[in-house]
């Protein structure tokens, strides 16, 4: 099914894709499967998209610390495709 996403363009002069997902797993709980907020459904999954294999390990390793950091009191179930 389908998620709501944004696409976001950024100049890796002034931030790196670890600080954006950093920002994104700050505004959001990741911890709740298909729910944000009052919205539940398939389509409220947090969910991060890459573009290369750089970003899909930016993206596991920042989850894997998100986890261990203990900031959520679940587990992240944030999907990486």
């Amino acid at each position: 099914g389908h998620a709501e996403a944004i696409e976001i363009t950024y100049d890796p002069a002034q931030t790196d894709y670890r600080a954006l997902l950093e920002f994104f797993f700050q505004i959001h709980d990741p911890t709740t499967k298909n729910r944000q907020g009052n919205d539940v459904g398939s389509s409220y999954r947090s969910e991060i998209f890459y573009v290369d294999d750089d970003q899909r390990q930016v993206a596991l390793d920042t989850i894997a610390d998100v986890d261990a950091s203990g900031l959520w009191p679940g587990k992240v179930v944030t999907e990486v495709s």
